[in-house]
């Protein structure tokens, strides 16, 4: 769990930021974090923006497993099209690695309540379809890729991220990372916070993330807190959040209430969520 600083900060959501990537070294050791953030977008292609964030990614990750590698780099010493031939090599892996991706995920099976849900503008029945569903994150990506693929539901993705009180976001490092295993934590800048406090921040810090499929006026938003995917909303197991028009709202006001520190959207429909590619 890391968070980012300056891009996402209070008061700047109307800055939609396409996406920025960072090579973060460890000091005294041959290790890297590798950072994409895609920030939030309106109204895409989910396939054509998704893809650019794994691409970006895995030729992040062959790069740096590259420039490691001594011996490899050895044999292109002294070739004016060093940097070439890398920049071809990995977007070339990176490709492929998305196509098959993409293939894997477009087979996963989606339920039929979700695809009829697309449709439907009715509050109660969207709650009834959405009751007893629990999806994954590949069941997720192949619904939203359907809802587009087959019936035209463009993908927004909008964020908040409120530092608990007390904290200002000049008092935090550009990167902190808590390895979710031992506890361990890295921070990469300045802060005012010794690793306790750093690691309440990390743990307290309030997320919201919201994704819209829009077709027209019609609109559906699946958003999560770190909380509730986390099973800690309420001592309630994890899960997705879910609201329409259907509760009185339209999509604007909906965004706003969604970015404020303690959201303000009673009555939706939580969906059960697992991390686990068979659930």
């Amino acid at each position: 769990m890391g968070h980012r600083k300056g891009y996402d900060t209070p008061g700047k959501f109307d800055k939609f930021v396409i996406m920025i990537s960072r090579v973060i070294s460890v000091p005294g050791e041959q290790a890297r974090y590798n950072l994409v953030v895609m920030g939030e977008y309106e109204y895409a292609n989910p396939i054509e923006k998704i893809g650019e964030g794994v691409m970006q990614m895995h030729m992040m990750k062959d790069r740096s497993i590259a420039e490691m590698n001594q011996e490899a780099m050895k044999i292109l010493e002294g070739d004016p099209d060093k940097e070439g031939i890398i920049d071809r090599v990995v977007r070339r892996r990176a490709q492929a690695y998305w196509q098959s991706e993409l293939d894997r995920i477009m087979q996963v099976p989606v339920e039929s309540r979700l695809i009829r849900l697309l449709t439907t503008e009715k509050k109660r029945e969207q709650i009834g379809l959405l009751r007893g569903v629990t999806i994954n994150p590949e069941k997720l990506m192949a619904f939203i890729f359907r809802a587009w693929t087959d019936h035209g539901f463009t993908y927004s993705v909008y964020e908040s991220h409120s530092l608990p009180t007390g904290v200002n976001w000049s008092d935090v490092p550009e990167f902190a990372y808590k390895d979710e295993t031992d506890g361990s934590l890295f921070r990469h800048g300045s802060s005012t916070l010794d690793d306790g406090k750093l690691r309440a921040v990390i743990e307290d810090r309030k997320v919201v993330v919201a994704k819209f499929l829009d077709k027209g006026p019609l609109w559906h938003c699946f958003f999560l807190t770190y909380k509730s995917l986390a099973g800690k909303e309420r001592g309630e197991m994890p899960h997705l959040h879910y609201v329409s028009p259907g509760w009185g709202m339209d999509r604007a006001e909906t965004i706003r209430r969604l970015k404020e520190q303690w959201y303000s959207i009673s009555g939706t429909p939580h969906i059960s969520y697992s991390r686990s590619p068979g659930a």
